[in-house]
């Protein structure tokens, strides 16, 4: 047994990495062989990704936490007793329901270990989530990278969302950032403005794109043209471009004011 170790131990660094990778079940056992392999494991991009992570916060107290992942990892991330389903390609979904008496706790533990085995997550989803929470969660994520960052949901836009998006965008290298605010648009437009007006030139320079979508409610959509409305929400884009010194780019669909800012 111990010249068994000493080999591995004494193994190349590229061929330690071939066998990391297509041995990631065994992970644990892997990191008392030496050192070296503990250093070599410690190195994030030779972890898998995580595609899709989206988690759901509902009004009884529920959450629903999703994950896409390649299907011979699931037992690796440990959701492999999650209920899944497959999607067009070669990823998987698999989701749990954490109740209201297993609050935070267990969900936490469940992504601890998510997070800790993932070289990066492609698109991080939240929704019905309140600030105080996804700080709770922050420490868990620790360095892991986000390409897209997807907030859903939203009712307002104040210094508390201003600081835990800059500080998550920064320390966790997203890329691109997306908010959708709730209903009526126009309202959610005024509450958000100043916010938005302060934030979105300080995190501008660290992301490739920024959407925010605001959705009408049937009042508006009916209430006027659809000329009344560009023109409106030109006027309210404008504004916005000028505050901030930013080239915005927007569109008015049939349910929908959606602006993009672009590098």
């Amino acid at each position: 047994m111990s010249s068994e170790k000493m080999n591995l131990a004494n193994l190349q660094s590229d061929i330690i990495r071939n066998v990391i990778v297509s041995g990631l079940e065994s992970i644990d056992n892997m990191r008392v062989i030496s050192h070296r392999w503990h250093t070599l494991l410690k190195d994030r991009k030779m972890l898998p990704p995580i595609e899709r992570f989206f988690l759901c916060h509902f009004s009884d107290g529920c959450f629903v936490a999703m994950v896409s992942i390649a299907p011979r990892y699931a037992t690796y991330f440990g959701v492999s007793k999650w209920n899944y389903k497959s999607t067009a390609g070669l990823n998987q979904e698999f989701s749990k329901l954490f109740d209201v008496a297993e609050e935070y706790t267990e969900l936490n533990k469940y992504l601890s270990k998510l997070f800790a085995r993932s070289s990066r997550v492609n698109l991080f989803k939240f929704v019905n989530l309140e600030v105080d929470y996804l700080l709770l969660i922050k420490p868990i994520l620790r360095d892991i990278h986000i390409r897209e960052l997807e907030i859903g949901s939203l009712n307002e836009f104040s210094e508390n969302e201003e600081f835990f998006l800059t500080k998550f965008i920064r320390e966790n290298s997203v890329q691109k950032l997306v908010l959708n605010f709730i209903r009526p648009a126009a309202k959610k437009w005024s509450d958000s403005k100043p916010g938005l007006a302060k934030f979105l030139p300080l995190v501008a320079r660290d992301l490739s794109s920024i959407d925010l979508v605001y959705c009408w409610s049937e009042l508006e959509r009916n209430a006027r043209s659809d000329k009344i409305i560009r023109d409106m929400w030109k006027e309210k884009v404008n504004e916005l471009a000028e505050e901030t010194g930013l080239t915005i780019n927007w569109d008015a669909c049939y349910n929908a004011l959606r602006i993009n800012i672009e590098k």
